[in-house]
């Protein structure tokens, strides 16, 4: 690893169609504090050579690893020189040349090639944006660098506040974290300066093997492209959550027995007779071959009534006293409706009837 000092510069502006045809990060949701230090850093040959944009990658292959909890992924120095030489990146490249050679070819540490994912834009400007990045991989800059050298520490933990707006872009950095300046200061495990909020929106920023703490501000200000690698390298994925076991649901109260369903009453016999008394005169009738009623002569005579047959009686009726009846004794069903119905012709056929002989 070489000493960690402010080194060189060697970012171009990347060309503008690059950014119209990417397509753009959409934010989603990301907790309010994030970031992530690896706990292996170098200048990447960035102290002797303008190969910042490679140094850069090899910074975010360390930090990606780091993230998605495997074993730190650590591309020597003389790697990234050799690559960076062989691909015409050592004195100096675009940010979206290099991302596209990674893509292609990617770099080698230990045998193992470490490639890029294609590349979105990032809109620097909206902290909402900028942040959902992050918490996908490292965000890649070109930035300004002349006020940053002035604050780039040897360790990393610094705070860069205050810039002043700067497009002469002319370094690769990425940044790796965001929260509050006292959220990252905890997490770098250094103190707020005096004189800056704490309670102020920052980012934590890489650059020449440290990294700090750099307001939101001060990075709009210095910025003049940005990008995220999806994946940052292919193969590997952040661990996901644990998923939340499932509640175990309440038990189901049992099901209240049905209520006993009541006896169905038995259906009055339908009727099969009826009869008709009018002084002395009982007048019987009822269907032939049922049973039929009190007071009815054993020699009826047989009446058609459409489909139906009928036995007709007259004969004289006494009470048991021996008293003429007062109370007429009729049995009016579904039988009487239908004998209604032929009154007509059924009251002819009574009126025909003289009281028979009792014996």
């Amino acid at each position: 690893m070489e000493d960690s000092m402010p080194g060189l510069r060697g970012a171009f502006q990347s060309p503008r169609h690059k950014a119209f045809a990417a397509h753009p990060h959409v934010a989603s949701s990301v907790p309010d504090s994030w970031g992530v230090v690896p706990a292996q850093l170098s200048m990447w040959g960035n102290s002797t050579y303008g190969d910042c944009v490679s140094a850069e990658e090899a910074a975010a292959k360390a930090q990606y690893s780091t993230m998605c909890g495997l074993p730190e992924t650590f591309i020597s120095d003389s790697e990234v020189i050799s690559w960076a030489s062989a691909n015409g990146f050592l004195d100096g490249a675009n940010l979206t040349d290099v991302m596209e050679a990674m893509a292609k070819s990617g770099m080698t540490a230990g045998g193992v090639t470490y490639d890029n994912g294609p590349y979105q834009s990032v809109d620097w400007t909206n902290d909402a944006t900028v942040s959902s990045a992050i918490y996908h991989g490292p965000v890649k800059l070109g930035v300004a660098a002349a006020q940053l050298q002035n604050v780039v520490g040897s360790t990393s933990g610094w705070f860069a506040t205050g810039f002043s707006q700067d497009s002469n872009s002319d370094h690769c950095v990425n940044l790796c974290g965001f929260g509050t300046a006292q959220q990252l200061a905890t997490l770098m495990n250094v103190g707020v300066p005096t004189g800056v909020d704490p309670a102020s929106r920052c980012y934590l920023l890489f650059t020449w093997d440290t990294i700090g703490i750099i307001d939101q501000p001060s990075m709009i200000a210095i910025t003049s492209e940005a990008w995220l690698r999806t994946p940052t390298t292919v193969g590997q994925s952040p661990t996901p959550p644990p998923t939340p076991p499932v509640p175990t649901p309440p038990p189901t109260p049992p099901t209240p027995p049905a209520p006993p369903t009541p006896p169905v009453p038995p259906a009055p016999p339908e009727p099969t007779y009826f009869q008709y008394q009018s002084g002395l005169r009982l007048v019987s009738v009822w269907i032939v071959g049922t049973t039929p009623p009190v007071g009815a002569v054993s020699n009826p005579t047989v009446v058609q009534l459409g489909s139906m047959s009928l036995n007709v009686s007259s004969s004289l009726h006494f009470g048991k006293d021996n008293t003429m009846p007062t109370k007429v004794t009729l049995n009016i069903t579904a039988l009487l409706a239908a004998v209604v119905a032929a009154a007509p012709y059924l009251l002819a056929i009574l009126e025909a009837f003289e009281p028979a002989d009792n014996t």
